[in-house]
């Protein structure tokens, strides 16, 4: 099941006219919002925008830290699905779900106001 944007939540809410909170969407919301804030999360997002795709070492050698965090940083953002994977061979290619960036974006600018 692939996760619902912020519109299809709001679309879903405005047509049923609902106003109790859903807790576990709320909790994945928050999932997603946790994976973007934190400094190394923002550099690899800058860094997979700008290069379109990459692999861990390639990331690490820009990054100057250590292959393993910025493994365990990757995996965050494929949890909140913010990234994509293409396996080539033995290597695994990173790059950005535009999408899902763009729905974080417009669900951060709802909230916000």
């Amino acid at each position: 099941m692939s996760p619902k944007s912020a519109q299809e939540i709001i679309n879903v809410s405005a047509r049923t006219n609902e106003t109790a909170l859903d807790y576990a969407l709320l909790r994945k919301g928050l999932l997603v919002l946790r994976a973007v804030n934190h400094p190394v999360r923002h550099k690899i997002i800058d860094l997979l925008e700008r290069s379109q795709k990459l692999i861990v070492t390639d990331l690490q050698k820009r990054l100057n830290v250590e292959q393993s965090i910025v493994s365990q940083h990757l995996a965050i953002l494929r949890k909140a699905g913010l990234l994509q994977t293409e396996r080539n061979g033995k290597f695994i290619f990173y790059s950005v779900n535009r999408q899902r960036l763009l729905d974080v974006k417009t669900m951060a600018e709802q909230i916000s106001v």
